[in-house]
């Protein structure tokens, strides 16, 4: 990728004045961390963390035919799909793997934001626009992936924190609206000749927003909520990090068009009985059987042991049976972590096996996934 196709976030200049060290990620320039990815790890986990989320694909659907293009692409019901409401599903391929996982808005019965992955925004596009044609001129597809900018505020403080500073560009918005907005909706918020999305989204495993809207706006955020002494503004170091704590999967890593949704312990957010829809057929076949493979959490339980991706995974007696899809320290259990696929009768809770760290197998649990609860300590 050549320099002059990188990207650059409308908030660059922000993150360089708060001495941020960058990096790359799938074509744009982002902040990898500010002071150091595990104090924002815990300044999320304990208060609250602001994260530059511009990056993320941004597609909006609408015309008389979005609502019925949608339900075909996607694996997750969207007729019972209620305005100011969100739901995150898949868009799968006619075999069943993952095209990409995505959250699907509805801003009314006709229009849809769709929030996809950064790294396949095109891929996606393309997607659309394909089985798009199949409905004519009753479906418009915009990219508002660069026009939109977008920030995450996530912690135990993030609500109240955003709240107020909503309250100060929208006076007119009623403070319960925002405090007490239920998970997976959102506020519709007009914007001049454009829309701001306020949603009670993230992918941190705790609680708050993700703000979707014009730049100029998500800037104006930015300022109010970074000034707050609360609040620490992280990177994206400290948003895999959290994401990899929750058990939350990262498309690239944990799912792509060769896993399905059931192997990876998603299947869930496939609903079968909506009718028809990409990849059915394929889908209906993986939920009627037991998966050769599943998506485990793994703690490991030797001090120094940090797994990383593409790492394998043995049994107790040495037998290479996976690799690690995403790996790395945890600091609020204070040890390495991984997610790594690995045959379907090893995965019971408590069950041993070994990680290959540094060349040497070092042990590890399979665990459940941690839970907010479990996150809550003494701030450090």
């Amino acid at each position: 990728m050549s320099v002059n196709t990188i990207k650059s976030t409308p908030l660059i200049d922000k993150h360089r004045n708060l001495g941020a060290k960058f990096t790359i990620f799938a074509g744009w320039e982002m902040p990898l961390y500010y002071r150091s990815v595990q104090a924002e790890h815990l300044a999320t986990r304990h208060k609250c963390g602001i994260f530059d989320v511009s990056h993320i694909g941004k597609i909006l659907l609408s015309g008389s035919g979005a609502s019925q293009l949608l339900d075909y692409l996607f694996t997750n019901s969207i007729n019972d799909l209620q305005s100011g409401h969100a739901r995150y599903g898949f868009f799968c391929t006619h075999t069943g793997g993952i095209l990409d996982d995505l959250l699907a808005y509805r801003l009314d019965p006709g229009t849809f934001y769709l929030v996809v992955n950064a790294g396949t925004v095109e891929k996606v596009l393309r997607w659309i626009k394909q089985h798009a044609a199949d409905f004519g001129s009753q479906v418009q597809v915009t990219d508002l992936t660069v026009s939109h900018a977008g920030i995450a505020i996530q912690g135990p403080l993030a609500r109240s924190t955003a709240t107020a500073a909503i309250r100060k560009i929208f006076p007119s918005v009623h403070v319960e609206s925002v405090l007490k907005l239920p998970k997976k909706s959102f506020l519709f918020l007009p914007v001049d000749n454009d829309f701001l999305i306020l949603s009670a989204t993230g992918y941190t495993g705790e609680d708050g927003f993700e703000v979707f809207g014009p730049a100029e706006t998500i800037a104006t955020l930015w300022d109010l909520i970074t000034a707050d002494l609360n609040t620490s503004p992280a990177g994206l170091g400290a948003r895999d990090s959290l994401r990899l704590e929750a058990g939350l999967p990262l498309y690239g890593h944990e799912i792509d068009e060769a896993t399905s949704p059931f192997e990876a312990g998603l299947g869930r957010f496939v609903k079968l009985d909506k009718g028809r829809f990409i990849g059915v057929d394929t889908l209906r076949e993986h939920a009627s059987r037991q998966p050769t493979r599943k998506l485990v959490f793994l703690q490991m339980l030797e001090p120094g042991a940090i797994p990383r991706s593409g790492m394998e995974v043995l049994s107790t007696n040495q037998i290479v049976i996976g690799k690690v899809t995403s790996g790395g320290y945890s600091p609020i259990l204070r040890s390495g972590i991984a997610l790594a696929y690995v045959p379907t009768a090893l995965t019971d809770p408590d069950t041993l096996l070994q990680v290959k760290v540094r060349d040497r197998p070092m042990l590890a649990v399979v665990t459940g996934r941690p839970s907010a609860k479990s996150f809550r300590g003494t701030p450090t």
